[in-house]
């Protein structure tokens, strides 16, 4: 459809030139040091570090995470859904399942190709029925199969490199601020301020880049899932109140958080409105025959329950 070729092409375009502004940044703080010189050495560096950087093995991501693999057996119909979104995404390979038991209602994709794993936690498979789960896990299919894993990493070293840069150049600047006062030079304001606010300009660029992979996750997750609905019901229901009871009881009033140039994630509410327009778009009014049937506790339909044994590692 226009509406979400439109947009998939703006999110593109909008990837790409904040992925050149991190690089434009990581040169801009060489050439301040070093002239061309530093330009070429830092460009030279970032290439060597993006291309031979040792990738974390995929078990270890999943173990500090607190992950623990999901079998067919124990998860057949949520096996099933990834199975059947990984081959509507055009993924080479089915992603891993894994399952964090924990009551916090989240999901996330990583590693890299050709190794992709998918986690939820015990406390989403519990919140959302089988349609809007459905519609998250398009949502983390879309991640994979844009390859937004990769991306992310990539401005990350743009960034880091930047700032390990700046920080070098601002221990020079230390170093030589006695000269600078006792030889009566004029302190250069320029670059001192240059060498602060740059580092902190990178840290606002992966941050936009970060949303607006969030945004195409959420295009994704609507050309794959059919349902654009599913998932904007799905992320105002995560959005609620999640604390306990007893807090909200002592604390009924939750303070609304207002928008950052340092989040990572969009506003649920735009992302809402983004997901309706879509939906409007496909003219759905009504849940689409593909969608699972909804309305059953995800605890009862998707995890046959595992009996839990000594240090929380569960076994059949």
């Amino acid at each position: 459809m226009a509406t979400f070729s439109r947009d998939h092409h703006r999110h593109f375009w909008t990837t790409l030139a904040l992925l050149a502004s991190l690089f434009l940044l990581l040169t801009a703080v060489a050439w301040f040091l070093a002239g061309a010189f530093g330009v070429v050495l830092t460009s030279l560096l970032a290439l060597v570090t993006l291309f031979f950087a040792p990738r974390v093995p995929l078990a270890v991501t999943m173990r500090a995470a607190g992950a623990l693999p999901l079998t067919p057996d124990q998860a057949p119909v949520l096996f099933a859904t990834v199975r059947e979104l990984a081959a509507k995404a055009g993924l080479a390979r089915v992603p891993h399942l894994f399952l964090i038991p924990r009551p916090e209602r989240n999901a996330f994709a990583a590693g890299r190709d050709p190794e992709f794993a998918l986690a939820v936690t015990e406390g989403l498979l519990r919140s959302l029925d089988r349609r809007r789960l459905r519609a998250v896990i398009a949502h983390e299919i879309s991640h994979i199969a844009h390859r937004d894993t990769e991306t992310m990493a990539t401005a990350l070293v743009l960034n880091r490199l930047t700032a390990v840069t700046a920080g070098f150049g601002q221990f020079l600047f230390v170093l030589s601020l006695p000269l600078w006062l006792f030889a009566d030079m004029v302190v250069p304001l320029p670059l001192i301020a240059a060498l602060v606010l740059i580092p902190m300009l990178g840290d606002v660029l992966v941050s936009a880049l970060s949303r607006t992979r969030e945004f195409d996750a959420d295009l994704g997750a609507a050309r794959l899932s059919g349902d654009p609905l599913a998932l904007a019901e799905a992320l105002r229901l995560l959005a609620q109140d999640a604390r306990p009871f007893w807090l909200r009881l002592l604390f009924p009033y939750q303070r609304r958080r207002r928008s950052s140039w340092l989040d990572t994630h969009p506003m649920v509410e735009e992302r809402i409105a983004r997901l309706t327009a879509y939906a409007r778009a496909m003219h759905q009014g009504t849940q689409p025959e593909t969608a699972p049937v909804a309305n059953r506790a995800m605890s009862q339909v998707y995890l046959a329950r595992p009996r839990w044994a000594e240090y929380g590692v569960f076994q059949r």
